[in-house]
């Protein structure tokens, strides 16, 4: 850092008049940042470029800095940003979660690629926080933190002061670093998710943060490699002293449906049919709302204001809660069920303009589980719900900018891939779409079969499920959706909460093969 400012930033701490002022922060930022990044022109430095817009007339966004690469190609080009910056004064309303989230909308324009990398911070006033997107792991943003040898990941902001002595060192520090690393790479093996999504920050409870589930699965899963019966498993539970003490709250039924009818499940039938497969979805199935339900009841203790479903924001808020938390669930902390899983994403931009739109988007979203056409066009009515739900809040919805998720969870029963004669598994496919337009754009335009171009973000993840331990912990998934929310067993059914689509038909069609990534 330039000597000169770094010595007068400790001074400024009680300037408030400076720090109310976004453009003399954005400035000092620069200077900061200029120091660290320069420029000379040729390949291997750096552009700081202010004020730098990416994306469309109809939804652009803009980055106060970015800092951005200059390729080594000839001649060199200044394509490549290493890093974003968000300034707002001190005044500025603005919460952290949406300083990150135009951090992440940038990005998102930005042309970093599917497996592009990039760093982010955020300022308010004197303060700031430090970010990081690396797509070679996963789609999702982290917390950085900088207090070591080197950064480190997490799902816990830190807030930096710039006017602090020893804060104004590990910057430094972190900034020498970048300048040599301009793209992060963060460790595959942090299983720590941060939600900062192009739905918007969403600060979703795992089932793995419930020490009840996890003390039930780990148990479930000694009994399955036993081979004991359920009995059997729930004497053990009773004489354990394993008891549910995680605080939630419960749901209402008007949360409970809406939470539970918004992510749809479909029901495939796998390639050798056998009479038990029946009875292995409704318990796969069942355990899926249960993850999903609990995860809403442990939010809605910690928030319960946050789940007023009388506004519509709120209702939003739950779906996307709901659609982010079941798969994340699932892709991060549901270990004692999997034998098997496979997770991919890309991104997907495709224009329709023909009355066709909706079986179109359909085909794009779903062409990785290989059915055919006729049984897309019957899931044709599990679109035109997703249409209509997302039609009728945006409607009424204050913020029209707000952006959705929805998660499509599909089931399929049938033995192991090559091993016809050993018993069925129950295999799933999770999509998880982010819908990068505001919602009340798309799902009008959706409806009206107008001229659209649908840009969303797709996670998919495939699970094998390990049976026994599903079959074991069945009647605990039951009790705890009817402790959780306001239901009863007759109201649940044997296959969970909700409509299950079923689009059987003559031939039996598996889950498709794993889908190649659009790079």
């Amino acid at each position: 850092m330039n000597a000169a400012l770094q010595a007068a930033l400790p001074g400024l701490a009680g300037n408030a008049e400076l720090w109310a002022d976004e453009a003399l922060v954005n400035a000092i930022w620069n200077g900061i940042l200029t120091s660290y990044f320069p420029t000379t022109g040729g390949p291997g430095t750096f552009l700081t470029c202010p004020e730098m817009i990416k994306g469309t007339v109809k939804e652009s966004f803009v980055a106060d800095l970015a800092i951005m690469q200059v390729s080594a190609a000839a001649p060199p080009t200044f394509r490549k940003p290493a890093l974003c910056f968000e300034g707002k004064s001190s005044a500025n309303a603005a919460t952290w979660n949406k300083v990150e989230q135009q951090i992440s909308d940038w990005t998102s324009k930005a042309n970093i690629g599917m497996y592009g990398k990039i760093w982010g911070i955020g300022a308010k006033g004197n303060q700031f926080v430090i970010v990081a997107l690396d797509r070679t792991r996963d789609d999702n943003w982290y917390f950085v933190n900088i207090g070591g040898a080197a950064p480190t990941f997490g799902n816990v902001r830190t807030i930096y002061d710039i006017t602090a002595g020893a804060h104004i060192g590990l910057l430094s520090a972190f900034l020498t670093f970048v300048a040599g690393n301009p793209f992060p790479t963060i460790p595959r093996g942090f299983r720590d998710p941060r939600e900062i999504s192009k739905t918007g920050p969403l600060a979703v409870t795992h089932a793995g943060s419930d020490p009840y589930l996890r003390k039930i699965f780990a148990l479930a899963q000694l009994h399955a490699a036993l081979g004991s019966s359920r009995e059997v498993f729930n004497a053990d539970i009773v004489a354990r002293g394993i008891k549910d003490e995680t605080p939630t709250k419960q749901l209402t039924k008007e949360q409970f449906d809406l939470i539970n009818t918004t992510n749809t499940s479909v029901h495939l039938k796998g390639t050798e049919p056998a009479d038990g497969d029946q009875n292995i979805f409704d318990q796969t199935a069942m355990l899926a709302t249960m993850v999903n339900t609990r995860i809403a009841a442990i939010n809605n203790e910690k928030n319960p204001d946050g789940y007023d479903i009388t506004k519509p924001e709120d209702q939003l808020q739950m779906i996307n809660d709901a659609a982010n938390g079941l798969f994340n669930s699932y892709n991060s902390q549901m270990g004692p069920f999997e034998a098997t899983k496979n997770f991919w994403s890309e991104r997907q931009t495709h224009t329709y303009s023909t009355t066709t739109i909706q079986l179109d988007a359909l085909k794009d979203l779903f062409a990785s589980l290989a059915l055919p056409e006729a049984e897309l066009v019957s899931l044709l009515d599990v679109a035109n719900a997703i249409v209509k739900n997302m039609q009728n809040i945006s409607l009424s919805i204050s913020n029209k900018g707000v952006k959705n998720a929805k998660l499509i969870n599909f089931f399929a029963v049938q033995p192991p891939v090559g091993s016809p004669d050993l018993a069925h598994v129950a295999l799933q496919r999770m999509i998880y779409v982010q819908f990068n337009e505001a919602t009340s754009e798309w799902s009008t335009s959706c409806a009206n079969h107008t001229s659209y171009q649908l840009d969303v973000t797709i996670f998919a993840l495939d699970v094998e499920l390990n049976r026994q331990v599903v079959a074991l912990t069945y009647d605990h998934a039951k009790q705890l959706i009817i402790k959780d929310a306001e239901t009863t067993l007759d109201q649940l059914g044997s296959s969970g909460a909700g409509d299950v689509k079923d689009i059987n038909s003559g031939k039996p069609q598996p889950i498709g093969p794993a889908p190649v990534n659009n790079s």
